[in-house]
């Protein structure tokens, strides 16, 4: 059951992503770099704002829920605090528009103005939409949370290739994410009214607050690591160079969304196991998902590493061919991040949030230093690296192996889960893989779509044959494999789940 919970978030998460994607396929074809690159810009700044409606709560959320404390007093503790700081949000991305333009004396144009009101509203939606969201996240009703994140897409993307094709404003173009976060609300609100649950004097703010707040700047440095870069290219270099960044890192957020979808439901798992005490469970569920994120994500990754230009050619268009440099390091980082996402769920599941905390401002820490060294060609007078979006993936990737190892030692000496020594085997296959495809490149060089198929199909044939070699992967991976992507299966658990109270 829970592999099939996992492949179906991964499932809804990677549709989404898809269809999302494909929407940006056309941006990137008649909109061109720089009108991109703004609107990542602007949404990225608003969204540095947004970390106030988390502060821990939504994890908070999970984890009480999850130990199956009263579901009708956790969702309506968990609303009442929703609204409340999703409204300080607004405030306070309103006031700061008044000081940048009284204070600061610099003036944003109408169209900052717009952009600005139009994301305020994008946001709102989505953290109203999260508390539903969240409440299935921790009921493990993986059906549930797949129709509430294909609802943006399914609305916004159509829209998105409309005002593409037609050539029109970034304002436009924004107003598609005010519908498609509508839409995600909307559909969040249904399946809540059909859940069984109902609205009581809300009594946990303490139990809560006590579990969140830990949490609350770990949630606020985590925004920040997230929109950091793209907001201090867009202040140090230009809107292109942000385009290029975030065109990379758009194309690892699908990447990405494998171990999401893995920690989405390890964290309450592992959380469940621990109040048993059954650590021995943890470390084997671990281990299982790090194998096979491993065995779905590596040969990905190869091609990104191998034929980074070809790939940005292809997918985003030959205007984004320098996007290559980092992608090809963006997608480094994404393996690394990805490997340690069921070890990242042992903190919280053992009530240690405050580690997560002490990571995440390391990280932040971190990679903000090494952003003002690497991307800007001077600061105040002081000359330095000035490497504009690659730079900016240097950083990440530096931060990144300081974190991955600093997660294995900490969760070695919280559960007792050491680093799986058996992925050392996939290493080595991927590497084999890797030789063989270069060799090949060179009698034949991907240059066409077609081409980077046909190396990525021989990119995960190549990389299971070393496995079965090696006897990491068997019949059984096989089968079980396919049992949870079995569709019969798994329209029928679709339908069980969405058509079920509570």
């Amino acid at each position: 059951m829970l592999a099939r919970k996992s492949f179906l978030i991964l499932l809804s998460r990677l549709t989404s992503q898809a269809l999302s994607f494909i929407a940006l396929l056309f941006v990137w074809k008649y909109l061109g770099t720089d009108l991109y690159g703004g609107i990542v810009f602007s949404m990225s700044l608003v969204a540095l704002f947004n970390c106030i409606s988390d502060l821990g709560f939504n994890t908070a959320a999970i984890k009480r829920i999850s130990e199956g404390a009263d579901q009708d007093d956790c969702v309506s503790t968990f609303a009442t605090i929703k609204l409340g700081l999703t409204g300080l949000m607004v405030v306070a991305t309103l006031i700061s528009i008044v000081f940048y333009e009284f204070v600061i004396g610099k003036k944003l144009t109408d169209t900052n103005i717009q952009l600005i009101l139009i994301f305020i509203g994008y946001y709102v939606f989505y953290d109203l939409a999260g508390i539903a969201l969240y409440t299935f996240d921790a009921k493990m009703e993986s059906a549930k949370s797949l129709a509430i994140y294909l609802a943006d897409p399914i609305v916004r993307v159509p829209f998105v290739i409309l005002v593409a094709m037609n050539r029109m404003t970034v304002n436009d173009l924004a107003y598609t994410y005010l519908l498609g976060s509508m839409a995600i609300f909307a559909v969040a609100v249904i399946l809540m009214l059909r859940s069984g649950i109902r609205w009581k004097r809300p009594t946990m703010y303490r139990s809560f607050l006590t579990f969140a707040a830990p949490l609350a700047f770990a949630s606020v440095f985590t925004v920040a690591w997230n929109y950091i870069t793209p907001v201090l290219l867009g202040l140090f270099g230009t809107n292109i160079d942000v385009s290029y960044y975030s065109s990379a890192n758009t194309l690892m957020g699908i990447l990405s969304t494998v171990g999401a979808a893995v920690g989405t439901i390890t964290f309450p798992l592992f959380s469940k196991y621990f109040t048993e005490g059954r650590l021995d469970q943890i470390k084997l569920k671990t281990y299982e998902a790090e194998r096979y994120i491993g065995i779905i994500i590596l040969p990905l990754v190869l091609i990104m590493v191998l034929f980074p230009y070809t790939v940005a050619d292809v997918i985003f268009s030959p205007k984004y061919h320098s996007a290559g440099g980092p992608l090809q390091i963006l997608a480094i980082i994404a393996a690394l991040g990805l490997m340690n996402q069921a070890y990242n769920s042992h903190f919280c599941a053992v009530n240690r949030p405050d580690i997560n905390l002490k990571l995440t401002v390391l990280s932040l820490v971190l990679n903000t230093a090494l952003l003002l060294i690497f991307v800007p060609t001077s600061i105040m007078g002081i000359k330095l690296l000035g490497f504009t979006y690659m730079g900016a993936v240097y950083a990440g990737l530096i931060t990144a192996i300081v974190i991955f190892i600093a997660t294995r030692y900490i969760v070695k000496e919280l559960t007792q889960t050491s680093s799986n020594p058996r992925i050392l085997f996939q290493l080595a296959a991927i590497l084999c893989t890797g030789i063989i495809l270069i060799l090949l490149s060179w009698l034949y060089a991907p240059t066409r779509w077609y081409d980077l198929v046909i190396f990525t199909l021989l990119a995960f044939g190549l990389f299971i044959g070393f496995l079965a070699l090696m006897k990491e992967f068997t019949r059984n991976d096989l089968n079980y494999l396919l049992e949870i992507a079995d569709a019969k299966e798994m329209w029928q658990y679709i339908k069980t789940e969405l058509g079920g109270k509570g």
